[in-house]
């Protein structure tokens, strides 16, 4: 039962109480006035008297009323009010001050303002008192009664003593009927209260019983809702694990006539980016030992500004842009089966932003959509099949640059929507937060950053002001940054890989917008070196990554 019908059920019982009630003083009322055939009677403010049956345009007085019976005897009437009433009278005493004339058949009599008495017929020896005489007619029609006494006269009524200030009722009945109409309407009333309230709070155990199926009926719903989603959630991670199951089975068959059986493995793969004329969807499989670049299947679309990380012999690019609008879409590549295959969309569009895997899970850190830039990091998690939200890094970083080492993510520089960041944070999963790490000696953006043996390299970038090609080295056990040889050009958004212990930056771009088709290799022992590659051709905001 919902509340509203509750309001209305006890706003109706209530009403109902209201009714009893007004009819309880109705009831009341009327039996403080009521009397039996009683027409025309005007009662006083300080004494009632309930007449009889015969009496009509009676009027009482405020003190005294008495009620006189006809063939009333030797009747006492005390000493302020006296009256013969007897008709044709015998032997009366006659007080001095006042005199009665008792006729037959008088009409209109006058009758002083002390005492009024309306006489029976016949009375006899009655005395007189000295005060007061009563001039008393029968038949009595149309008399004068003064205001102080009243004496209503009643058929059958036998002889009784009246007192001064006292009400005489003159009826049928023994009890006042009043009084039993009012006790008759009180039990009533008792018993319509009592049925009531068992009635409410029958009704009142109905509704607590139905309130409580109600809620345990909303409790059963909520945890069925709760099965449901959960059922869902399993559904999608199963369809995601026989995904990946057909991937990795078609990754293990003897593909005869593909492109990857001609491949030298390992290889550096060169994905998207920008030649100066066209934003580019292309694959390609670079070969250092041989100069080889072979082409492989293309994305879906042109992609540049984008992540790429690699997983489970797989490779996943996220983000970026086609020069005019940002992605969150992801893709990913099997390069046994040289396809590529939709993977579940980032949370926010956006590009210029860095990517890792680390424990079976890929992290898509920073980055930005044109109007905003990001501090947030997004995990993939292939067991749910989507993208999660991460601990966010320190402060937001567009165009950052971020790698791996030891179970460790390092993310530098990068700009911040004001300024260039010369400043560098690490994330330890097995913590489950960012920590803010010594500062780069220069600020930079659009750099990369590669691990060589136990220490990371800041290569190359822009600073605010120009591409530079200087260098920076992070020892993770000294916590502390140093300066490393420069490159031989200054570049900007270039790629830079690990292969066969040395560090390769392709391509990439110079401060006077030109984009470069070079490659520069380092090596702990020889340093800086420009082997003179010609096939990857020219190349900026492009991915790269060692399979």
């Amino acid at each position: 039962m919902s509340k509203l019908a509750y309001l209305y059920f006890y706003s109706t019982i209530l009403k109902k109480l209201k009714e009893l009630v007004d009819l309880r003083q109705q009831a009341a009322l009327s039996s403080h006035d009521f009397v039996y055939s009683s027409p025309d009677v005007y009662v006083p403010e300080e004494t009632q008297v309930n007449a009889n049956l015969s009496g009509q345009d009676e009027y009482v007085s405020e003190k005294t009323q008495i009620s006189a019976n006809l063939s009333s005897q030797d009747e006492y009437v005390p000493e302020e009010t006296r009256v013969n009433t007897s008709l044709p009278s015998q032997d009366e005493y006659v007080a001095e001050e006042i005199q009665v004339n008792a006729k037959l058949s008088s009409q209109d009599e006058y009758v002083p303002e002390e005492t009024q008495v309306n006489g029976s017929f016949p009375c006899q020896d009655q005395k007189v008192a000295e005060e007061t005489h009563v001039n008393v007619d029968l038949p009595i029609q149309d008399q004068y009664v003064p205001e102080e006494a009243q004496a209503n006269a009643s058929l059958s009524t036998p002889s009784h003593h009246v007192p001064e200030e006292t009400q005489a009722n003159s009826s049928l009945s023994n009890k006042p009927l009043c009084s039993t109409v009012e006790d008759n309407s009180s039990f009533e009333q008792h018993q319509a209260k009592a049925e009531l309230l068992r009635i409410i709070t029958d009704l009142a155990k109905k509704a607590d019983a139905l309130e409580k199926n109600q809620i345990k009926s909303d409790q059963e719903i909520i945890s069925l809702k709760e099965v449901v989603k959960d059922s869902g959630r399993k559904v999608q991670q199963l369809e995601y694990r026989i995904d990946e199951l057909q991937f990795k089975f078609d990754s293990s068959l003897s593909l005869q006539g593909s492109m990857c059986d001609n491949l030298d493995m390992p290889a550096i793969f060169l994905i998207g980016g920008y030649n100066g004329v066209t934003w580019l969807s292309s694959l390609d499989s670079f070969s250092p030992k041989k100069d080889i670049l072979v082409s492989l299947t293309s994305m879906g679309s042109a992609r540049s500004y984008a992540s790429v990380a690699a997983m489970e012999g797989c490779i996943f690019v996220f983000g970026g842009g086609d020069g005019s609008s940002w992605y969150n879409t992801a893709e990913c590549y099997n390069t046994r089966s040289n396809e590529w295959m939709i993977c579940p969309c980032l949370n926010h569009e956006k590009g210029s932003l860095a990517g890792v895997s680390l424990n079976g899970k890929i992290y898509a850190m920073g980055g930005g959509d044109g109007t905003q830039t990001f501090s947030e990091v997004e995990m993939f998690d292939p067991f749910l099949g989507k993208w999660i939200c991460s601990p966010s890094m320190l402060q937001p970083r567009f165009a950052l640059a971020a790698a791996e080492s030891s179970g460790v993510i390092y993310a530098s520089g990068g700009f911040d929507g004001s300024k260039y960041l010369q400043s560098a944070e690490r994330y330890d999963p097995r913590e489950g937060f960012w920590v803010k790490l010594p500062s780069m000696k220069a600020r930079r953006g659009c750099h990369a950053v590669a691990v060589l043996g136990e220490v990371l390299y800041a290569i190359g970038g822009y600073d605010g002001d120009s591409m530079v090609s200087s260098v920076e080295i992070f020892d993770p056990r000294l916590n502390a940054w140093r300066m490393g040889d420069p490159m031989s050009n200054p570049r900007g958004y270039a790629s830079a890989v690990t292969f066969d212990d040395s560090l390769f930056v392709l391509g990439g771009l110079r401060s006077n917008e030109q984009i470069l088709d070079t490659v520069e290799v380092y090596n702990v022992n020889s340093g800086w070196s420009v082997p003179g590659f010609n096939s990857i051709g020219k190349r900026s905001f492009a991915s790269a990554i060692v399979m």
